[in-house]
């Protein structure tokens, strides 16, 4: 999904500031100490200079780029960049033409500087980074954003709200290798395996589900809570009401 920064009122400014000069007292010793200090905070560089008997100064410059309600801060900007989102999936390594570029924060969103303007950026995620659970339909997307503006990049990546379910008839035993299991009004077909077992996504907190094989068929309710787990196992389910 692309949204680009025509529609999405999306700038970078770059942002300089000076601390208040403040004169420091001669050392004992008569010599003048200095001390150069560089730090990094979030993309923003500052380099702090203390003279003894001079004026002291703090020089910060970065960037500031805004895109739709989320702003970030950045190094300086003075080409385009985009913004790459991955709602719900942080630390995901972010790559531009197959080098590294960024990685997501805790909003699963990440700031991606120094685009091609009119040009083709390809823009891809790290499939190692992301859980088991994950559904991804690409890990690719092309960005072409205009000179010195921005565009959003959302990929389509979501839960697959998966299980594990075990599934026995009424007599206790396992419902045949090869059967089908579908959600009641889903179109999605799932095969059971050895022991009854079988692997089931989409699920909503309630479900109902009905297995067929040859000419019989069963049903049962489910219910799934989502949790941290990528792959749950959900217990054994009696599918009842078997019909000829």
């Amino acid at each position: 999904m692309l949204k680009h920064a025509l529609l999405c009122a999306a700038f970078a400014v770059p942002l300089y500031a000076h601390a208040a000069s403040i004169p420091e007292p001669s050392s004992s010793s008569g010599q003048n100490e200095q001390t150069n200090a560089t730090n990094k905070l979030n993309g923003i560089q500052g380099l702090v200079m203390d003279t003894v008997g001079r004026p002291t100064r703090l020089d910060i410059s970065g960037g500031l780029a805004v895109l739709g309600d989320d702003a970030f801060l950045s190094r300086r900007i003075d080409q385009s960049f985009a913004v790459v989102s991955i709602p719900d999936y942080p630390n995901v390594h972010v790559l531009v033409d197959n080098q590294p570029a960024g990685r997501t924060d805790a909003n699963g969103d990440a700031l991606i500087p120094m685009l091609r303007a009119y040009d083709k950026n390809v823009i891809s995620i790290d499939q190692r980074d992301l859980p088991l659970d994950a559904e991804i339909s690409t890990l690719k997307l092309d960005a072409v954003p205009y000179f010195r503006s921005g565009i959003e990049m959302k990929f389509p990546v979501k839960h697959s709200r998966g299980a594990t379910l075990t599934i026995r008839l009424e007599d206790g035993k396992p419902l045949p290798v090869g059967a089908s299991v579908q959600e009641v009004g889903k179109d999605e077909i799932y095969t059971v395996g050895y022991d009854g077992e079988v692997y089931v996504v989409g699920l909503e907190p309630t479900n109902r589900l009905r297995a067929t094989w040859g000419s019989q068929s069963c049903e049962f309710d489910v219910r799934f809570t989502a949790n941290a787990d990528p792959l749950p196992d959900l217990g054994t389910f009696i599918c009842q009401g078997v019909k000829p």
